[in-house]
């Protein structure tokens, strides 16, 4: 009697030890999948769920402020917390324009070696409203310098030979943006060429875009090209190439970035990190479909600032 009293206290043992690593288990995935897909939020109003927020609302919500948002569709982020804290339009599939190249330059840095030499191919004839540095055929890059036009400047000369050096065509490349998009889970996001003309299958959202600028972000040369204001790159001959930001927040101390885009059908987008370094409060925000993506911006984010304090 006694072996079998001590024979079922063991077998309780081990069952109450499999649940715990059961659950253990399930937390564990569970939290592994909302880390990758941190702003997979339902729509409507936002509600403050976590246990231990990194902040609240504030006792007044100045929603008047964002009231005159130009944007079709726009969206404040807390970076720390994972939260949407403000939201509209965000899961509308809309054109992008040159936002596509965070992920141009997020595929090849996931693929490369900064210090990788590039030699510029063949380009083709780019449309005459896209923005270039003038690289032409047999000059020679590092992937960085390459990466910091593409993103400092917005040079779609620079993004095109990336994606034709990468994958021989602009084609197969854009095959690996695609891929890139779906094994991020970005199921409103589809791109159709490495550099954001106007094409119906070119798109994203405002959800989709934070979880790319999050990507890219983590990259440090992105994360450094993105933050700069004006450098020069130098091919191996010595010719050198002036970069100059499109982005007009940067330099004020609070902003760092990140990708500027602008085509008849886009209208103007831009997304923003905006990072205070005396509290640790950090924000992506995004405006897409906007008139005035800067004005769009600061609003935006003064009023994320406005309407919740940070504890």
């Amino acid at each position: 009697m006694i072996f079998k009293q001590f024979a079922q206290i063991i077998l309780l043992v081990v069952t109450l030890a499999n649940t715990q690593l059961l659950h253990s288990g399930v937390i564990s995935r569970w939290t592994d999948q909302q880390t990758r897909l941190a702003v997979d939020l339902p729509s409507g109003p936002v509600a403050i769920t976590s246990a231990q927020p990194s902040y609240a609302p504030a006792p007044t919500i100045q929603a008047n402020q964002v009231a005159s948002l130009t944007a079709r569709a726009a969206l404040s982020y807390d970076l720390v917390s994972g939260q949407l804290l403000y939201q509209r339009n965000i899961d509308a599939k809309l054109p992008i324009a040159s936002l596509t190249k965070l992920t141009t330059a997020t595929v090849i840095a996931e693929h490369h070696a900064g210090s990788e030499v590039v030699t510029v191919p063949a380009l083709p004839q780019l449309d005459p409203s896209l923005t270039v540095i003038g690289i032409k055929a047999g000059q020679k890059f590092t992937v960085n310098q390459l990466l910091t036009a593409t993103l400092i400047s917005s040079a779609a000369d620079a993004a095109t030979a990336l994606a034709i050096w990468d994958s021989g065509s602009q084609t197969a490349f854009v095959a690996k943006m695609n891929t890139f998009a779906q094994s991020w889970g970005l199921t409103e996001t589809h791109f159709a060429g490495p550099v954001g003309l106007d094409k119906p299958a070119n798109y994203s959202s405002a959800r989709d875009l934070v979880r790319t600028t999050e990507i890219a972000l983590d990259n440090p040369i992105i994360a450094a090209a993105v933050d700069t204001r004006g450098t020069t790159i130098t091919d191996q001959t010595g010719t050198r190439f002036a970069l100059t930001t499109t982005d007009d927040l940067l330099g004020d101390g609070k902003f760092f970035g990140v990708k500027t885009g602008t085509t008849g059908d886009a209208g103007q987008c831009f997304v923003g990190y905006y990072r205070d370094d005396a509290d640790g409060r950090q924000l992506i925000t995004v405006v897409l479909g906007s008139t005035d993506r800067f004005a769009d911006t600061l609003s935006l984010t003064n009023a994320t600032l406005a309407d919740y304090r940070w504890l």
